[in-house]
């Protein structure tokens, strides 16, 4: 039996390779993809009736496809998304809780979905995209609210010094503003101020709404709770 020629090979190789570059464009041009990105992270996602997790399929494109979300505690969604040949489809959406109890997404068994709702699409909120050309927009001004405040867990502890004249340690007063959970505030997420000072007093307080206004934050939107220690 002759053994192939080293040409007949390389030439077998090339066409072998060209055939599996062809079944690759075949399958990109002719499959779509869907990214999803669901908070909770453990809601039941059902498309068309088959369940799904969060993650990166490709997929039969397809047009007017039904996707319902759930999951205990929050309210379902349900969803008409277009999957186009060729084309990324993100699916990024939250569901609201119940009761509009948004505190629930900060509890420790959803510190993923937490994670998740704060950090994706930097702060431009939650959007649902049926293609990239085809943008459906699906904000929450209460989610929006909830992620806002919540987004000052990037700054803290938040520290700062207001002087009076001439400007010395007698003449100043050092604060700290922190985000965390406390007994004084029965166990929930809340500021927790301290300075020198003994008492919240007005002059304090407006120190402190200022300090927050120039990030962009509101002392009323929070609980806190405040503390006299030695800084």
């Amino acid at each position: 039996m002759n053994k192939l020629s080293t040409k007949t090979k390389c030439l077998i190789f090339a066409a072998a390779c060209l055939i599996l570059i062809f079944i690759a464009l075949w399958h990109y041009f002719h499959s779509a993809t869907l990214i999803i990105q669901i908070a909770p992270t453990d809601a039941t996602i059902l498309i068309n009736g088959t369940p799904y997790q969060n993650g990166l399929y490709n997929l039969r494109p397809q047009e007017d496809i039904e996707v319902t979300i759930s999951a205990n505690e929050f309210e379902t969604k349900t969803l008409t998304i277009n999957l186009e040949y060729g084309k990324v489809t993100n699916l990024f959406t939250y569901l609201t809780p119940k009761n509009d109890n948004w505190n629930i997404y900060i509890d420790q068994s959803y510190q993923e979905s937490l994670n998740l709702l704060l950090t994706n699409s930097g702060y431009q909120y939650w959007d649902v995209a049926k293609t990239t050309s085809n943008l459906t927009i699906d904000q929450d001004n209460t989610a929006e609210d909830f992620i806002k405040k919540l987004s000052i867990k990037t700054l803290v502890p938040i520290q700062f010094s207001v002087c009076g004249k001439p400007a010395n340690r007698l003449n100043c007063n050092s604060f700290s503003i922190d985000y965390n959970y406390s007994p004084d505030c029965g166990n929930n997420l809340c500021l927790i101020i301290t300075s020198r000072e003994p008492t919240f007093s007005n002059k304090v307080k407006k120190n402190v709404q200022d300090k927050l206004s120039s990030l962009g934050y509101d002392l009323s939107n929070y609980r806190y709770t405040y503390r006299q220690v030695n800084l």
